[in-house]
């Protein structure tokens, strides 16, 4: 590009210098700088996390703003380490728990809902226990993990965005209940936003397993209530026997050509793995829905002893 445009003004030039044959060769020489006028350097627009909509209103972030104020830092990976891995941790901490999650979920919505905002921290103060990253100040721990160079910058950013946040919604309540609403917004998404991409992700991988079976519409609907009542009748907390029970429920509803086709899609998912009967599997479930266990079912993973696993 820088070529083409180069070759451009070089061919531009010696057309313009074959039209002035006689022309006064002093003001050819000097005139085009008289002429240009001073240089005006531009300044790259300040960097910030407060833009406007086309309404006027004060657009969103995608994440809150401590974590989203690191994106536009300059600094090397080695200095990002650090930053990078309390993000992640972070973000591990408050989906901990996977289905065990789901009745607080489930409350967090029905108090969203209801517009109590003492309700909803209710259940964020519940949800938080246990959660130490979680509840960490974030500001406070990425700000002490940034170079010295660039500390700065970061408040400044994440300051020009609250008190924007805060002007737009000046009219409703005074600041430190404003901040307080801020955080909240901020702890709820947090939350829902993992747990959403993760619904959609199963969504998904239903989908793609309903293709693949060429499951009936009378056949998606009992799995997903064998699903549904997998997740309640454990009270959320399965045992390695329930989903073992579920993959035998799963099994009779579906043909012995669907069942192969499922064995398959699950062998493929871990790779081929061999089965491996749970400990605390039940007696005789070596034969389940017609089908040897050893053709379908996948090896459980024992976890390593002290090391806490989420379901």
């Amino acid at each position: 590009m820088f070529a083409l445009i180069f070759g451009l003004m070089i061919a531009l030039g010696g057309a313009a210098a074959g039209t002035e044959e006689t022309g006064s060769r002093n003001d050819s020489a000097g005139g085009g700088a008289l002429l240009a006028g001073p240089v005006v350097e531009v300044a790259a627009p300040a960097r910030t996390l407060v833009h406007f909509g086309a309404d006027g209103r004060l657009l969103t972030l995608e994440t809150r703003e401590e974590i989203a104020a690191i994106e536009l830092l300059d600094f090397t990976g080695p200095e990002r380490e650090a930053v990078d891995r309390y993000i992640r941790s972070r973000l591990v901490d408050v989906t901990a728990g996977g289905i065990r999650r789901i009745p607080l979920l489930l409350e967090l919505q029905e108090a969203i809902a209801s517009g109590s905002d003492g309700r909803i921290d209710e259940v964020l103060g519940r949800y938080a226990v246990h959660r130490d990253i979680w509840n960490s100040n974030p500001e406070e721990v990425l700000r002490a993990a940034l170079p010295e160079r660039l500390r700065d910058q970061y408040a400044r950013l994440i300051s020009e965005y609250r008190e924007a946040w805060i002007a737009e919604h000046s009219s409703m309540a005074d600041r430190q209940v404003l901040l307080a609403r801020l955080e909240r917004e901020n702890r709820i998404a947090e939350i829902q936003k993992p747990a959403e991409a993760s619904a959609e992700r199963a969504r998904e991988r239903f989908e793609k397993i309903s293709r693949r079976l060429d499951l009936t519409t009378e056949q998606e609907g009992k799995l997903q209530t064998l699903l549904q009542q997998f997740a309640t009748n454990s009270n959320f907390n399965p045992r390695p026997r329930d989903r073992l029970k579920l993959l035998a429920d799963m099994f009779g509803v579906l043909t012995w050509k669907q069942r192969l086709e499922l064995r398959s899609y699950l062998l493929e998912e871990r790779g081929g793995e061999r089965f491996r009967p749970p400990r605390d599997a039940p007696k005789a479930t070596g034969m389940v829905a017609g089908i040897p266990l050893m053709l379908w079912a996948i090896r459980r993973k024992r976890p390593r002893a002290g090391r806490n696993v989420s379901l």
